[in-house]
Order: structure tokens, then C-alpha cells, then sequence
């Protein structure tokens, strides 16, 4: 019977390197964090309870749920409960330890943060008015903490959103380095442009636990670019295991694509920057896959962590009750525990849909339709050079797979659909990182000109002829 040739071999020593340096990155990242987590849990309470007192004094933490300045609304209930993380009545003796599997926190309702606070000071019950329980969450690492308790023992919710848009900031600025390394001006301007203009990022800040979220997931997108390459995957596990520790689930969708994307652009980069003998779009896919493989080893073995933590405070019975009745809220809505009613849409993509609606409610969503727009009409003026230049690129197939990423986004709302449905005022800003995957990938496969930091150093006086954009020949 005749053959295609003989079979290559598995690679076994090369996987088995990389799921080693993966579960490295994995365990580095943690640790790291961890340590973080302790040293601003170890940060005394009483300047954070002073600032964030004078704070509602002044009205600064006045509205649960405040009109984002561009369209819906802002989640100052996780702002105002992101202030009292960590912090224990006056004459507690708790200690760092037990502090860090509790996750101690008073009330997301700004109007009680003043009789919490007040409570404590004079060593009232450590314990919710509604509930009657202790408070304490064991769902979450908290680590936006890391972040907001130095910051608010500095000066209050002012220093808290003003540190975390530096952050914001530091983290746009990285991923557009990276994107420029790797793919040229245009791709950075069309990835974070993008971004910025559909997402609504810009507003996070005013409530910055939600800022902390945004520049960690891009920040993990941008350290996928700039490792060394046998570092890729790895790096691409540590930016969900550092994603998941400081988020509260607000937009994993974000963190997962723009990473996947960001490893699927390493191999473009790769190819275009060598002999381009054959199209990158097996391999672009190849390296995708493995990338979000990888993501989902890091955020689950950092997300199951927490709940390993948390046998300490609840015990075991009480961790894996929680975590079922927490994944079937989550994902169907079985609201069976709370006695409350959630309208859930079952229908496919009713997510997807829920998701729209809200962005359409947002400046988000008709600056991605000016884009589109204006996208259509350059394709339709320049068609002749885009053939050229996406046929010198790999051609269609790899703008399709750099693209491909940004379908993440629509598994991760159908996946969890009940929470991406009833928290769609800031789950909805995955699309925005979506839409930037789109136009991105589009420009990349168009005009992308990877300059490699060896090329630059040579004075990138190599040239591959079939660029005609002056992309270095070899790395």
C-alpha cells in the first residue's frame, strides 16, 4: 500500500520539557503571588479603615452601582467590598495565616461600610447583619489586594484608582511593545487601538478592582510576546495562574483570547521573520491550541488552590459543597440554595446575545462599528494590494487562524452562561477584546513586518523580498 512518507516521530523529550517548564511557570507564578498576597495582608488595618471612613465621609463611595461615563454602569459594590478585604476587628488575634484562607470581608453595600467599620473599631461582631455569618469568602484569591491595600492605606479609594490606571496604563503600553516586536506599528495600533475604543476600558479605573483585572490579563498577553520563545507556552500558564489570583471573574474571556492570540502570533512572527517556504496556518493553529491548553492548566491549578486553602477555615465537606453548588449557579443557574429566581436564557449563543445587548448600551459598540466601517472601505480601495500583501503573509487561511482566538471569547459566555449572563455589565467587555483579535488579525495578515531585536541590532540590512514592508529576513 503506498504511503505519504514516513510518519514523524513524537517529539517526547520536547514535550516533556515543555509540560516541565509549564508546571514550573505554573508553580513560580503562584508562589510569587502568594507571598504578595501575604505581604499586603500583613499591612496594618487601621490606615486603610481611616482613609476609606474619610472616603464615605466625603461621598467618594456614595452609589452601589454608578453610570460608567461611557454607557451602562460601574461596579462600585465590588469597589466599596474590595475595601475591607483583609481587614479583622481591632483586638483580633487571627492570624496571617487564617487571615489568608477566610479571605476576611465586610459588605459590597457602600452604605454599610461606615457601621462595619464602626463595628470593628470597637470590636462589635465580626459578622454580616443580614446573614448572621462571619464573613469570609473562600471563592476567590482576592488578590486584587496585592494591589488595593497599600494603595488604600496611602490614601484611600483615590490612591487605589489612581494606582491601578498607572497599571492599566504600564499594561496597554506592554502589549503594544509586544505586538510592535512582533508584528510592526500597525499591528500594535490596530490590537490596542481597538481595544481601548470597544471595550470601555478607560473607565475600570473608577472601580479599580476591575482595573487590576484588565492590566493583569494584558499584561499576561504581552509577556507571552516578549519571553524567549521556548518560554512561550509557560509564560501563557503563568498569565491565567496570575490572572485567576487576582480577579473575581469578571472577564477570564479577555485573559484567555488576547493570550491565545498572543502565542498564535509568536508562530506568525516566527515564519515571517524566516525562508516562508510553506503557510503558517497550521502551525499558528498548532501553537494556539497548545497556548490554550496551557491557560487552562495554569487558571485551573491556581483556581483549584484557593479551594484547597479554604479547607483550612471550612474544611473539606464544606469545600466541595461550596464548589458544587458555586459551578452549578455559575454555569445553569440552580439558584436552588438561595430560593431566588434567575431568568436565564438557554437558547444557543443566549449568552453571546445578552452580552451584545449590553454593549449596544455602551460607546463600546459603535466605535467597533467605525472601525468595521472604515476597514470595508480601506479593503475596498487598497483590494489589489491587500491580495498582494496578505498572499505574502501566509494568505487567508492564516489571518483566519491568527482570528481564530477570538471565538474563546463566545465559548467562554456559553460555558458560563448563567454568570455571563446576569453580570453582562462587565462581562460584555470581552467583546471588545474580541473585535481587537478581528482587526488585528486582518492587519497582521496585511501589512505585519516582525522586527526581531537581532535583526534591529544588525541594522536589519536583510530583507525578504516578498515584504514590501521592509519585514526583517531572518531572526
Amino acid at each position: 500500500m503506498p504511503t505519504d512518507g514516513p510518519r514523524r516521530p513524537i517529539p517526547w523529550r520536547r514535550l516533556a520539557g515543555a509540560s516541565l517548564r509549564t508546571l514550573v511557570a505554573i508553580l513560580g507564578a503562584h508562589l510569587v503571588l502568594v507571598g504578595l498576597f501575604a505581604a499586603t495582608y500583613a499591612i496594618p488595618d487601621a490606615p486603610i479603615v481611616r482613609h476609606v471612613s474619610a472616603d464615605l465621609a466625603a461621598g467618594r463611595l456614595a452609589d452601589v452601582y454608578p453610570d460608567n461615563p461611557l454607557g451602562g454602569r460601574l461596579d462600585g459594590y465590588t469597589q466599596c467590598l474590595s475595601t475591607t478585604s483583609g481587614v479583622l476587628p481591632t483586638s483580633s488575634t487571627t492570624s496571617l495565616v487564617d487571615r489568608m484562607t477566610m479571605v476576611p470581608r465586610g459588605p459590597g453595600e457602600c452604605e454599610k461600610l461606615g457601621a462595619y467599620f464602626g463595628n470593628l473599631a470597637t470590636d462589635g461582631p465580626f459578622a454580616d447583619p443580614d446573614r448572621g455569618e462571619a464573613f469570609g469568602y473562600i471563592r476567590y484569591w482576592s488578590g486584587y489586594s496585592i494591589v488595593a491595600r497599600p494603595l488604600l492605606a496611602l490614601g484611600g479609594i483615590v490612591a487605589a484608582q489612581t494606582g491601578s490606571a498607572i497599571l492599566l496604563v504600564g499594561a496597554l503600553a506592554g502589549l503594544a511593545h509586544g505586538v510592535l516586536r512582533r508584528a510592526g506599528g500597525l499591528a500594535a495600533a490596530a490590537l490596542v487601538g481597538t481595544y481601548v475604543l470597544t471595550s470601555n476600558v478607560t473607565t475600570t479605573p473608577l472601580a479599580y478592582t476591575m482595573a487590576v483585572s484588565e492590566s493583569v490579563a494584558l499584561a499576561g498577553a504581552a509577556l507571552v510576546l516578549l519571553v524567549p520563545r521556548r518560554w512561550v507556552v509557560p509564560a501563557a500558564a503563568a498569565a491565567a495562574s496570575a490572572f485567576v489570583f487576582v480577579d473575581l471573574l469578571t472577564v477570564p474571556s479577555t485573559s484567555w483570547a488576547l493570550t491565545v492570540f498572543a502565542v498564535g502570533l509568536r508562530a506568525w512572527s516566527a515564519w515571517a521573520a524566516g525562508r516562508r517556504t510553506a503557510s503558517p496556518a497550521g502551525a499558528v493553529l498548532t501553537a494556539a491550541a497548545g497556548g490554550a491548553v496551557a491557560w487552562c492548566a495554569g487558571y485551573g491549578v491556581s483556581w483549584a488552590s484557593r479551594w484547597v486553602y479554604a479547607t483550612a477555615y471550612v474544611g473539606v465537606d464544606g469545600v466541595v459543597d461550596d464548589v458544587l453548588r458555586t459551578a452549578r449557579f455559575r454555569i445553569d443557574g440552580d439558584t436552588t440554595f438561595t430560593g431566588a429566581a434567575i431568568e436565564l436564557s438557554d437558547v444557543p449563543l443566549g449568552s453571546l446575545g445578552k452580552n451584545l445587548g449590553y454593549w449596544a448600551m455602551t460607546v463600546g459598540l459603535w466605535a467597533a462599528v467605525v472601525i468595521v466601517v472604515a476597514l470595508v472601505v480601506t479593503v475596498v480601495l487598497r483590494r489589489t494590494d491587500l491580495r498582494a500583501g496578505v498572499a505574502a503573509r501566509g494568505g487567508w487561511t492564516t489571518v483566519a487562524a491568527l482570528a481564530a482566538p477570538a471565538l474563546l471569547v463566545v465559548v467562554w459566555y456559553e460555558f458560563l452562561r448563567n454568570h455571563s449572563q446576569i453580570h453582562a455589565f462587565f462581562t460584555h467587555r470581552s467583546l471588545g477584546a474580541a473585535t481587537a483579535i478581528l482587526v488585528a488579525a486582518l492587519v497582521i495578515g496585511w501589512r505585519g513586518a516582525p522586527r526581531p531585536a537581532s535583526a534591529r541590532a544588525a541594522g536589519a540590512d536583510r530583507r525578504d523580498a516578498s515584504t514590501p514592508d521592509g519585514a526583517a529576513a531572518r531572526p
